[in-house]
């Protein structure tokens, strides 16, 4: 595995289960936080998702084998939620006059722009 997301993946529709060795050679990509924040996007996931940040001492391997055992085959995908930069948003509602909605409208047209 080479990322966090590789760990997602085999979790949620490969399937393929990890042996003790291969898992313990890829232990260091293994990112809980991220995984969990992967998982917290779907909805069939998330209450999963939410039990594991309520208890982030658990070992790495018994959050893998939690996770493949009790979510289903399916392939997911969902863009990650960014932050918006409201240093830019408050420059363009000061310069057009604006409110912050507005700025938003017209920071996604200067963007198509660029």
């Amino acid at each position: 595995m080479k990322s966090p997301f590789d760990f997602v993946k085999n979790i949620s529709y490969t399937k393929e289960k990890m042996d003790e060795e291969s898992f313990e050679e890829s232990k260091k990509e293994y990112i809980p936080f991220i995984v969990n924040r992967a998982f917290s996007y779907y909805l069939d996931t998330v209450l999963l998702s939410n039990e594991m940040n309520l208890i982030p001492h658990l070992d790495i391997k018994l959050q893998y084998d939690f996770y493949f055992d009790v979510i289903r085959k399916k392939k997911r995908y969902s863009k990650w939620n960014k932050r918006n930069n409201m240093e830019e948003l408050k420059m363009i509602s000061q310069k057009y006059k604006c409110n912050i909605g507005r700025a938003k409208e017209i920071f996604n047209i200067l963007q198509l722009y660029k």
